[in-house]
């Protein structure tokens, strides 16, 4: 019984109830002290170590883990040892303790080592190659990664090669190699789906509520059996008395389980209806990703085609010799713009798709907010756009807190779109109107034509990805407002406009403010 009522309290404590799991554990300790089962307890410490170091009571935990491990090697317990030591290691790591998380695992690989557990050196193989990845030894990681994930193959251990896949994720995403990291991730979340559906979460529940009644009764027939024991000599004076106790008893346990058994499926119908709106919500998201996809593809045919198709022209008739030096000179000065604006295309478009797979992570750092502008500035000036005065009137000694990958997209596209709604000679204004405690305003301001109406409605729906030519007849892609808002959002901030036509438009967003004391 004391051996059953642990491994019910390791089940309750893989599903996630760990105050259930603590009072089966209790339990079981209560029967193995009576029956003198002292090894049970250094199974019970680990086991309740376990449930802390879940809970992050990493002081708990290692309170625990200690008592087992002294247990454990003074009655010479091997076969329990490892799994307490790569339990510490575990631990340690937790704490960021990688030296002393490294020391405890290589105690537990010597001695799966010695008992020949190839299981056990692949967990804890494991574990190190996570503390590599912290250490930046990508190198060593993935050796130990891909070994345990050809032990995980050959032995169809399906939970450790999701395991793998996890890892071999994470560690891509560290390297910067995005493209692998997507690819374990697709295969993880494949074998995840498989082994954790909803189902199953549902037939636990079910199987949870049955154990707790079944371990009721047990404790009933307990103290059923103790009170028969210790009456024995009475039985007969007091029976009448003893039968309406236990018929009261029962009836109590009856309306109590019942009672949480209609808790239970009140729960349940909870569950379901936030499962259905779940539903719901990925179905619109996926509705909106389709509408984004038509747009990806209609953009992709309609203005890579172009550039395309002139350069192989203008390579036949180079070929055929049926160019003059002058008119080549001219056609490619127009196939070069052609090319300049696919070009800013692609890196959207990539831009824009590392963003939906949540790929693309904002990395805030310390910069001067008018250093940062100057140099954008300068970038711009020199490429002689139209012949544009752009003024860079933030003052000096703002300081802020973004990704500068993503200010500068954000800053150039907004500079970017100014130039081309303004005809040539005009002025650009870059200033800060307001700056309070926590964020700082960015205008980018023209007076160029203006924005109608109607097409103030479309600028940030990236279902529409909205573009009209410039007053040069320059092109758009209708994705660079759509990345100006979702790199905004992803720093913290908000952005938004003012125009009027014929009269020029204002573009603003926030940032946050540097926390940091000079």
């Amino acid at each position: 019984m004391a051996v059953a009522i642990y491994n019910v309290g390791r089940v309750l404590t893989d599903v996630g109830q760990f105050e259930l799991a603590l009072n089966h554990f209790d339990f079981s300790r209560r029967l193995s002290q009576q029956v003198n089962d002292v090894d049970g307890f250094s199974y019970l410490d680990n086991a309740i170590g376990e449930v802390y170091l879940k809970k992050k009571d990493f002081k708990r935990a290692e309170k625990s883990f200690k008592d087992a491990l002294n247990s454990v090697r003074s009655r010479n317990l091997t076969i329990i040892e490892p799994r307490v030591t790569n339990n510490l290691a575990r631990l340690k790591f937790e704490l960021k303790e990688y030296e002393k998380a490294l020391a405890y695992y290589d105690s537990s690989i010597q001695l799966y080592q010695r008992a020949s557990n190839e299981f056990g050196i692949t967990e804890v193989n494991l574990g190190i190659s996570k503390i590599y990845i912290e250490q930046n030894k990508f190198n060593e990681a993935l050796s130990l990664i891909e070994q345990s994930l050809i032990t995980a193959k050959n032995n169809n251990a399906r939970k450790m090669e999701l395991d793998c896949y996890s890892l071999l994720s994470s560690l891509a995403e560290r390297k910067g190699d995005y493209k692998n990291a997507l690819s374990h991730l697709k295969t993880y979340k494949l074998f995840e789906d498989s082994l954790y559906s909803r189902e199953m979460q549902e037939k636990l529940f079910q199987d949870q509520l049955r154990l707790q009644t079944e371990f009721k009764d047990l404790r009933i027939a307990e103290l059923s059996r103790t009170n028969a024991q210790q009456d024995s000599a009475i039985r007969r004076q007091e029976l009448t008395r003893n039968i309406l106790v236990v018929v009261f008893a029962l009836t109590a346990i009856l309306l109590f389980t019942v009672y949480r058994s209609s808790q239970r499926r009140i729960r349940i119908n909870k569950l379901l209806v936030e499962h259905q709106k779940e539903i719901k919500k990925r179905s619109d998201e996926l509705e909106q990703l389709n509408k984004v996809k038509d747009k990806f593809f209609s953009i992709i045919s309609h203005d890579l085609r172009s550039p395309i198709n002139a350069l192989s022209a203008i390579l036949e008739l180079a070929e055929k010799e049926q160019l003059t030096a002058s008119e080549f000179k001219s056609v490619t000065k127009d196939l070069r713009k052609q090319f300049n604006h696919a070009r800013t295309l692609i890196n959207n478009l990539l831009d824009w798709a590392l963003l939906q797979m949540d790929n693309l992570q904002a990395k805030a750092e310390e910069v001067d907010l008018a250093n940062v502008i100057d140099e954008n500035v300068k970038l711009l000036e020199n490429q002689a756009l139209k012949d544009m005065k752009l003024v860079n009137m933030v003052p000096s000694g703002i300081k802020v807190e973004t990704d500068l990958n993503m200010f500068n997209l954000v800053l150039r596209n907004l500079i970017m779109n100014a130039i081309k709604f303004s005809e040539a000679g005009g002025i650009i204004e870059i200033a800060t109107p307001k700056n309070d405690e926590h964020f700082v305003t960015v205008s980018v301001k023209d007076y160029g034509i203006g924005i109608s109406k109607e097409v103030q409605k479309l600028l940030f729906d990236k279902t529409q990805g909205y573009s009209t030519r410039g007053t040069a007849n320059e092109k758009g892609t209708g994705l660079g407002l759509i990345l100006c808002k979702e790199f905004v959002e992803k720093n913290g901030g908000k952005i938004w406009f003012e125009s009027e036509e014929g009269v020029g438009s204002t573009f603003y967003f926030t940032i946050k403010k540097s926390t940091h004391k000079a």
